[in-house]
């Protein structure tokens, strides 16, 4: 973007904040033509409407501009520097709806998706202006206000003058009033050149505005680099303790599971001892017993010690059931014994 562009499109972003009153008081110095249209005839006047020429609308093939309009152009004081159309009742066409809130900050962009509902006709083939009413509630849906009006033939009377279509959506104030004409204006020109003093001082402020919005926004920058720094600090601060906890987490899950795992694999003395009192018959007296949680250690006197091997190893929690020491007990008639057996754990259960 060259130099002159740059400032040409700061002075049109400044000329949207100009109040109303004002803008319209200065716009009535710029040569200014007014665009009537009556079914097929385009009517142009130019300012003080004493400069007035009519003509039909051109067809599709037309491409050479009337004499009457090269005339009436060449009068001009200067090129059109601003356009006015003014349209009819029976020309635009005037609705009333309710939008959500939330669509207040991109009204214009809201509307233009409702305009194929309220009216026959896409966004592209006509102009078209909202804004909200003056009752519109605080709270609850907006009352919107839109006008739209074909472009069509504005387009066809435009192009007779060299001129195109502005953009949508068009700048209104308010509404029309029942039964009053609408009217659309538009600047398609720079405005006249400015006495070199006047020129000067445009730059330097204009300078001096873009220093000053250069140096904000090199503020905001610089105050949100120090906040997502602040927040970077408090997030690692943050992650390391999580990562902590993580770790004594999984410790501590590593821990309940070999202790699920050891209680599973452990037989219950409980119930070892339980078993074990079924199994021993009536002739048959323990001395000592030893029982490490895997194996077992039985000292005692029987009178009959080989059924009790068959008895214990019948049952499913002893395995590897043998005699360690064997003896005959002259005084009882009995004999003395030491057995050991390896315990196996319970079986698991599924689910």
């Amino acid at each position: 973007m060259i130099t002159g562009d740059f400032f040409a499109w700061w002075g049109s972003q400044l000329s949207d904040l100009v109040p109303e009153s004002l803008s319209r008081s200065l716009q009535r110095a710029r040569t200014t033509v007014t665009l009537r249209i009556e079914g097929e005839i385009a009517t142009f006047c130019g300012p003080g409407d004493a400069n007035t020429v009519s003509c039909e609308l051109p067809t599709t093939d037309q491409t050479e501009q009337p004499a009457a309009l090269r005339e009436f152009l060449g009068a001009l004081p200067s090129a059109p520097q601003r356009l006015r159309v003014i349209l009819e009742p029976d020309q635009f066409l005037v609705r009333h709806f309710s939008l959500p809130r939330a669509a207040r900050p991109h009204l214009a962009e809201a509307v233009g998706y409702q305009l194929p509902k309220l009216t026959p006709f896409t966004t592209d083939r006509v102009l078209y202006a909202c804004g909200t009413m003056p009752d519109s509630p605080s709270n609850g849906p907006l009352s919107v206000w839109l006008m739209t009006t074909p472009k069509d033939r504005i387009v066809q009377a435009l192009t007779l003058i060299g001129q195109t279509a502005p953009q949508n959506p068009m700048r209104l104030d308010t509404p029309p009033e029942a039964g009053k004409p609408l009217e659309l204006a538009w600047r398609v020109t720079e405005p006249r050149k400015s006495p070199r003093r006047r020129l000067r001082l445009a730059w330097i402020g204009m300078l001096a505005l873009w220093i000053g919005a250069m140096g904000l926004h090199v503020f905001k920058r610089l105050e949100v680099h120090e906040q997502l720094t602040q927040t970077l600090a408090k997030v690692r601060e943050e992650a390391s303790e999580v990562t902590e906890l993580r770790e004594r987490l999984l410790d501590s899950r590593s821990q309940i599971d070999w202790l699920a795992e050891h209680k599973r694999s452990t037989p219950s003395a409980i119930v070892f001892l339980d078993s074990l009192a079924q199994l021993l018959d009536d002739q048959t007296w323990l001395q000592r017993l030893d029982f490490d949680g895997r194996s077992l250690r039985l000292t005692g006197i029987s009178q009959s010690p080989s059924a009790l091997v068959e008895t214990l190893e019948t049952s499913s929690s002893f395995e590897d059931v043998r005699f360690d020491a064997f003896s005959r007990d002259r005084r009882t008639q009995a004999d003395r014994f030491n057995l050991s057996a390896k315990v196996e754990p319970p079986a698991r259960e599924d689910g």
